[in-house]
């Protein structure tokens, strides 16, 4: 999925995605960069990681968007361990 989006949204080819993702996670801004857990803690400042976007020329407007009409709280998705 995360490919996927990378290459729909942003234009990068997997290998450039996934180097993107490695310095994330060196970094400490990302989780495992592969990996298939879609279930976070309700502790996730989900708010404030839109908030840190609102101000990109691509997706900002969309995430003001979000802000605006109130986030609702995720699906509790699946924890598979990775």
């Amino acid at each position: 999925a995360m490919l996927q989006a990378a290459s729909r949204e942003l234009g990068l080819g997997p290998q450039r995605c996934m180097q993107v993702a490695e310095r994330l996670y060196l970094a400490g801004l990302l989780t495992y960069p592969r990996t298939e857990t879609t279930h976070y803690p309700a502790s996730l400042p989900l708010a404030g990681m839109v908030w840190e976007h609102s101000w990109h020329t691509k997706w900002g407007h969309w995430c003001r968007q979000l802000l605006h009409s109130g986030l609702k709280q995720p699906k509790l998705g699946q924890d598979r361990g990775d």
